[in-house]
């Protein structure tokens, strides 16, 4: 049988290694997998297309290829625009 300050320390040095046992586990998690939102991801874009348009490398069909993808944006910002303006009119019901 146990007495009371060999149960406080058993219990202590078991959140202790359950706290070690969580570190570990995010440290090889890796990196967030978190998606940016879309104005996120298009503030990103732009400045990755800027960044590219100053490199010497720069290659005009890449950077239109690249550009293209404004589009896509485009379409996802109507579309949530769309959806907040029948959500906003159900509201208002």
């Amino acid at each position: 049988m146990m007495n009371d300050e060999e149960i406080v320390e058993f219990v202590s040095n078991k959140a202790d290694m359950e706290e070690d046992e969580e570190q570990q586990v995010e440290e090889t998690a890796g990196p967030s997998t978190t998606i940016p939102s879309n104005n996120a991801a298009f503030q990103y874009r732009e400045q990755g297309l800027r960044w590219y348009e100053a490199q010497e490398e720069c290659d005009r069909h890449v950077l239109i290829c690249l550009k293209s993808v404004r589009v896509i944006r485009a379409q996802k910002r109507e579309i949530s625009q769309k959806q907040t303006r029948i959500a906003e009119f159900l509201k208002k019901d």
